[in-house]
């Protein structure tokens, strides 16, 4: 066990990884603007995908699909499987 006399991590970085560095968030910020525009209360507030509801959302867009006249109209089953796609990218993007 670690404590807090042992330095585990004694490195520092040289100026062009920090540039490099800097250049990668700046080709995120720019590949994904939409990754960096809501509020604290956005966040909390709006319905997301998450791992535990995953598979809900996936029945969900089928039953949408396959029943269209039994649901409501304010349901667009396009948006919905467009954010399971965006879901699914930034969850392979976000093990790396």
């Amino acid at each position: 066990m670690s404590n807090i006399l042992e330095n585990r991590l004694d490195i520092t970085m040289t100026p062009t990884q920090i540039t490099a560095a800097k250049a990668g968030f700046a080709a995120v910020e720019t590949s994904a603007p939409f990754l960096l525009g809501l509020t604290m209360e956005e966040r909390i507030s709006i319905p997301k995908i998450n791992v535990a509801n995953k598979a809900f959302v996936e029945d969900a867009i089928n039953a949408l699909a396959n029943n269209a006249a039994l649901v409501p109209s304010y349901l667009d089953v396009v948006k919905i499987k467009s954010d399971l796609t965006l879901f699914t990218q930034l969850d392979e993007l976000a093990t790396l």
